[in-house]
């Protein structure tokens, strides 16, 4: 057997070698156990975000039902990811057709507006002149038209020159198919007149025909 006086020493020759290998050894044990608390923590944060994301892209999955109708170029009923503004709802019915209102869409219709489910919307058209867009239903985007416009002495609707079509134009005194078509050009590429005498800029519109209508206009 190994006697006492043996191993009190080998403690006395190597104690300090022996103390420094239990620190390190204690060292060791800490640091592997913060770093798997580390590592729990992180993993809890992980899982909830995962969570968040699941929770998003169930969100997104969701569709809602809508009909759009007038100057599109394929009116229908659709269905777009729920949170969809009308832009898209545009875009689904293959964007703004040939008799689409252009200038009046760009001024009066909000195409950031988020599209409700079951929403019905209605793009403006050329023929709709005099007319203008309402929401009702508590913010479903349902889009409808109420007739308004100003009118003169005696009940005679003034022509919106913004707004009015070539027929609504050609019935004005001295305007015929062809200043009407300029008419609707200019406003175009001009969006829109500010004022009635913006018309004498349209070719062919002159001061004594400009006389002759401007009572009968208005923008």
């Amino acid at each position: 057997m190994i006697s006492r006086a043996i191993i009190t020493a080998f403690f006395e020759k190597y104690r300090l070698s022996i103390g420094l290998g239990m620190i390190l050894i204690l060292l060791l044990w800490g640091g592997a156990v913060m770093i798997w608390g580390a590592n729990q923590t992180q993993g809890k944060i992980i899982t909830s975000e995962d969570f968040v994301s699941t929770e998003k892209q169930n969100i997104s999955s969701q569709k809602i039902v809508f009909d759009i109708e007038g100057g599109v170029e394929k009116p229908g009923v659709y269905r777009l990811n729920s949170g969809s503004v009308i832009a898209d709802a545009i875009e689904k019915a293959g964007g703004l057709s040939s008799i689409a209102d252009r200038f009046r869409i760009v001024r009066e219709i909000n195409q950031a507006a988020i599209i409700g489910n079951n929403s019905k919307i209605y793009i403006f058209t050329l023929s709709d002149a005099n007319s203008e867009m309402v929401i009702s239903g508590n913010g479903s985007g349902y889009l409808s038209l109420e007739a308004s416009g100003q009118t003169v002495d005696g009940g005679a609707r003034l022509i919106n020159i913004n707004t009015a079509d070539l027929s609504q134009l050609d019935s004005l005194p001295g305007i015929g198919p062809a200043i009407g078509q300029r008419i609707i050009d200019w406003r175009q590429a001009n969006n829109g007149f500010e004022i009635i005498e913006d018309l004498k800029k349209v070719k062919g519109i002159g001061e004594a025909l400009f006389e002759k209508i401007k009572s009968q206009i208005s923008v």
